[in-house]
């Protein structure tokens, strides 16, 4: 029978996070200086759906798709996109597909996924594209129904462990060189995850950032003369224990920060990494990685 150890607690992380910032925030780096003053001229890329991919036979992928192995597996973040059982949907991933919740990522050499409630987290070894998994943990919160109303969030877990374990795993470069597809398939059903290469991978070692973001946004010109609203951030700074020692002015900020939804009315203050990507639009180009302080501002 699998056992669950209960893993770090989001209180635990938020904990860890203020303790570790440091005196990064003012070195001279190029893309530190381009984020710290926070007026650099973005071109602002328009939001694209990521082509997903698409099987016409689940049963036969054909010669693009070779057995997975860890190096390649490791570099990209993956989303579940599919699940078939002989061409037919399987209906209890529906509704995680369609919200895009099951994830799952490679590393030294472990496996981590989530169906959008606990984080499981496994040794793995790999044979010719079969995966076995050992010493699997995972947090232990209750999880509600899904939309058929037939399994729990936490059965449908418990049948997707069982479903990789011991499953074949194909693996396909795209065209565009910076997505994949990975093909996990058990008996009868089958899985297709869609791979995004991950940032580190794709510009190299960012530069690590700690922004307040105002709960009021401005109204700006992007790079068309077009009339849009900015965020207005300040940077802040910590010292080597982790404690806020200040923070630089307000300035209006014209880019994009790549996974932050900015809240009206709440003052937050996030640790972002910016990458250095000088055949890109957005250079820098910012990426959200957690929220370090939140308060919500009551309306006057």
């Amino acid at each position: 029978m699998k056992t669950r150890a209960l893993t770090f607690s989001p209180s635990t992380i938020f904990f860890a996070t203020v303790l570790t910032a440091t005196a990064l925030l003012g070195g001279c780096y190029k893309v530190g200086d381009a984020v710290n003053g926070a007026v650099y001229d973005i071109k602002v890329q328009k939001n694209k759906q990521e082509n997903e991919p698409k099987l016409k036979n689940f049963d036969d992928v054909g010669d693009k798709y070779q057995p997975a192995n860890s190096a390649e597996l490791a570099k990209y973040d993956w989303v579940l996109v599919s699940a078939q059982m002989q061409g037919a949907p399987i209906e209890r991933y529906e509704s995680i597909i369609a919200k895009r919740s099951a994830t799952m990522n490679f590393g030294d050499n472990l496996v981590s996924y989530s169906l959008g409630c606990n984080n499981y987290r496994s040794s793995y070894q790999l044979n010719e594209g079969v995966i076995s998994l050992n010493s699997i943990g995972a947090t232990m919160m209750s999880c509600n129904n899904t939309n058929n109303g037939q399994l729990t969030l936490n059965q449908i877990e418990d049948k997707f462990t069982n479903a990789l374990a011991q499953s074949r795993l194909r693996f396909a470069n795209n065209p565009d060189e910076q997505t994949a597809t990975l093909v996990q398939q058990k008996g009868v059903e089958v899985l297709i995850w869609q791979g995004v290469l991950k940032n580190n991978i794709r510009f190299g070692e960012p530069v690590r950032l700690y922004w307040e973001i105002d709960p009021e946004t401005v109204n700006c010109v992007d790079t068309t003369g077009g009339d849009k609203m900015c965020l207005k951030i300040r940077k802040v700074n910590y010292n080597a224990e982790g404690i806020k020692v200040g923070a630089g002015a307000w300035r209006t900020f014209y880019g994009k920060i790549h996974g932050f939804n900015h809240q009206g009315n709440v003052r937050q203050i996030i640790r972002l990494n910016a990458y250095n990507n000088p055949d890109g639009k957005e250079n820098p180009y910012y990426v959200f990685d957690s929220i370090v302080e939140s308060e919500i501002i009551n309306a006057q």
